[in-house]
């Protein structure tokens, strides 16, 4: 009988075994696909594989920025994000409220997982949306966005749904000449410093006249007046 099978170890062990795996893979929820846009997905379990899927609400699947690797990309740069319910490519968590967000925020240094979260979920970082609700589909979703052209530093772009599931993507944006913001951040001290410099050369300049060469300045007056 059934019961007589089921009762023996081996069959009880091999029964253990699917059920654990049918649960592990049917909460699966979103990735983001490596290709095409080529960017380093956290979590992944390489820098050029596919994100993984996950049942964390954190919007960033769990893990720290740069955990696997940051990305150096321009402000104002024009990429395409291909995603995904699953772990099966048809049908997988439909509902008429799915809706997909591509998510854009700073990242600065200190910011817990929370902190990223909040500004994963404010609709005023949202650079792309795209409804899903059947789900998972072959070939998956994808979004065609331009990342902020004013932006320096640390960033992180996110596919993220309702349910906080998603996969998030580590920036390091750099001005359209690639200057990153360190080095426009030098690049500025450095410019103030040789204003300061030649503010100082004329204003020694001057006073050097008034003080030397009295006679100049009282003909300077009288000519202007």
């Amino acid at each position: 009988s059934i019961m007589a099978t089921l009762s023996s170890p081996s069959s009880l062990i091999l029964l253990l075994v699917l059920v654990t795996l049918f649960c592990g893979t049917s909460v699966a929820h979103v990735r983001i696909d490596y290709e095409p846009a080529n960017l380093s997905i956290r979590n992944a379990a390489t820098a050029t594989s596919n994100g993984p899927f996950t049942t964390s609400t954190d919007g960033c699947a769990g893990g720290s920025y740069g955990g696997n690797g940051i990305t150096t990309i321009s402000g104002g740069s024009t990429l395409t994000l291909n995603y995904n319910y699953g772990p099966s490519d048809t049908g997988e968590h439909p509902s008429a409220n799915n809706l997909f967000r591509v998510v854009f925020v700073p990242y600065n240094e200190g910011d817990s997982a929370a902190d990223v979260l909040e500004k994963l979920m404010d609709p005023e970082n949202t650079l792309a949306t795209q409804a899903a609700p059947d789900g998972s589909r072959p070939g998956g979703y994808s979004s065609s966005v331009t990342l902020p052209s004013n932006h320096r530093g640390p960033a992180i772009l996110s596919v993220i749904e309702q349910r906080k599931w998603g996969n998030c993507i580590d920036l390091e944006v750099t001005a359209p000449d690639g200057i990153s913001a360190a080095e426009a951040s030098g690049r500025a001290a450095v410019a103030v410093i040789i204003i300061i410099l030649v503010l100082g050369v004329v204003i020694g300049g001057v006073a050097f006249v008034v003080i030397r060469r009295p006679e100049f300045v009282s003909s300077l007056r009288e000519q202007m007046l």
